[in-house]
């Protein structure tokens, strides 16, 4: 299962870290920590270990911990098309408990191909403001790269990830062998 090749939340948490490093006014927060931790509180053991904190869970906290605060969640294109498509747990929540504010990012890519079609996506966006009375805009970058996470985690190919991952993740990645540099992927490619 994907959930089985996740990155633990202190990895995850260290590559942001390591990612966002020296970007004025930027924070990496411990919310999804602190909401596990929250849901957890009551639970044995065995209940922890299956315990499963998403967007939905963290949105609760925020909203219960700023009630006046109007988030607005900035997500990839097709990331928001399985979001409008139920495919996440708690789908409808997230629509719910954001009021529609979606800013919804459309990249070309590289060749000049979208990894989602435009009119589609408009189309989903209309109908998550007109069934939500929402405000989803749509965000055009046509001079980000194409970047699949999917391919990164399972390359380690560090020409492809050099271009694709900052350096100090890449390093992170490869010292604690992690994703593609991991011992069983590598020998599954011997």
């Amino acid at each position: 299962s994907k959930r089985g090749r996740l990155a633990s939340y202190e990895d995850r948490y260290k590559m942001c870290q390591l990612s966002f490093q020296g970007i004025p006014r930027v924070i990496v927060s411990h919310a999804e920590q602190r909401c596990f931790e929250g849901k957890a509180k009551d639970l044995n053991e065995t209940q922890k270990m299956s315990l499963r904190v998403g967007t939905a869970d963290l949105l609760d906290m925020f909203l219960e911990e700023e009630p006046t605060t109007d988030f607005t969640f900035c997500l990839g294109a097709d990331t928001f098309m399985d979001l409008t498509k139920w495919k996440w747990r708690r789908s409808k929540d997230v629509l719910s408990l954001l009021k529609g504010r979606f800013l919804v990012i459309f990249r070309i890519g590289d060749n000049g191909e979208c990894v989602v079609d435009e009119e589609a996506l408009q189309q989903q966006v209309q109908k998550v403001n007109t069934e939500n009375n929402g405000n989803a805009r749509i965000l055009r970058l046509p001079t980000l790269t194409e970047v699949s996470s999917t391919l990164a985690r399972s390359s380690s190919d560090e020409t492809y990830l050099s271009s694709h991952v900052h350096p100090a993740v890449l390093k992170y990645i490869k010292e604690n062998n992690m994703y593609g540099f991991s011992e069983s992927i590598l020998e599954s490619k011997e």
